[in-house]
């Protein structure tokens, strides 16, 4: 399915933006987030830009490099050599979205120098232009356009994922993993946090998972009072970032508490937990 347009500045994974004070969750790109195996370079993927509006939208691609700043929000870098915007070949980089229909694009990498071992990642940004016809510009205090950008992680070689824990938190309000990738490619969470009061904590590793996480009729292991999915933030190769997370519901009251944390981040697997103190 594909993910909608919220409200401006808004990074949903965190890649989509919206240049305007309120977007109308009315435009809309899949996939999110694209992998490419630079190993296969004859390859061609496609992104699908959706329009939901009532208007026709004129829409250009444009490619950037990019990295995470310390708090995980895209910046573009200036190209180099190796960087993929050299090499990426994008049809249309124009084009024409009629109210209510879709536009494929289509995007191949063929790089002409060797690029070293490891990820490299592009950006593609669709941005709404100004209509050709003039007749039917919205006045200036009504105009609202669009940047959505979508992520390209491009491996070249075999690629590991995975890291190390530091330091693991938690108080009424939520909870801090410190984690440090170890691998060549961007690595994410995939499990879970469930919350019991001190005594009623079965103990690391003998936590069930959770029945259908997040959803309205999740089912928490007997004994629990709270839980979900971890965070699947994004931690590029390379680096050391703190994953906060917030729980769902209710926060919880009085009394000493458990955090337990199991599942993935990566290849690597998770059991730990935090003990924090909701006050008397």
């Amino acid at each position: 399915m594909p993910t909608l347009i919220r409200s401006i500045g808004s990074l949903l994974l965190p890649f989509l933006l919206c240049a305007a004070s309120v977007c109308h969750a009315q435009i809309a790109v899949s996939p999110q987030i694209l992998d490419v195996d630079l190993d296969d370079p004859q390859q061609t993927y496609a992104f699908r830009l959706y329009n939901y509006t009532s208007d026709d939208k004129h829409v250009r691609v444009s490619l950037a490099n990019w990295t995470f700043d310390e708090d995980n929000k895209v910046v573009n870098l200036a190209p180099t050599e190796t960087s993929l915007d050299h090499w990426t070949i994008i049809n249309p980089l124009e084009f024409e979205i009629p109210q209510g229909k879709s536009q494929a694009v289509r995007l191949s990498i063929r790089p002409a120098i060797a690029l070293p071992p490891g990820e490299h990642r592009l950006m593609v940004y669709f941005d709404e232009l100004p209509p050709k016809d003039k007749s039917k510009e919205a006045p200036a205090t009504l105009r609202v356009r669009f940047r959505i950008g979508a992520a390209v992680y491009a491996h070249v070689g075999p690629i590991t994922r995975g890291g190390t824990l530091g330091t693991v938190s938690a108080d009424r309000k939520g909870f801090r993993i410190g984690v440090t990738t170890t691998g060549n490619a961007t690595t994410r969470f995939d499990g879970q946090y469930v919350v019991y009061p001190a005594a009623a904590w079965p103990g690391a590793g003998k936590v069930p998972a959770i029945e259908r996480p997040d959803l309205p009729d999740m089912k928490l292991p007997p004994g629990a009072i709270g839980g979900g999915r971890l965070p699947n933030t994004a931690v590029l190769p390379g680096t050391t970032r703190t994953i906060i997370g917030e729980y769902a519901g209710k926060p919880p009251g009085k009394g000493r508490y458990i955090v337990d944390f199991g599942g993935y981040f990566g290849e690597t697997a998770i059991v730990t937990h935090a003990e924090f103190d909701g006050g008397r």
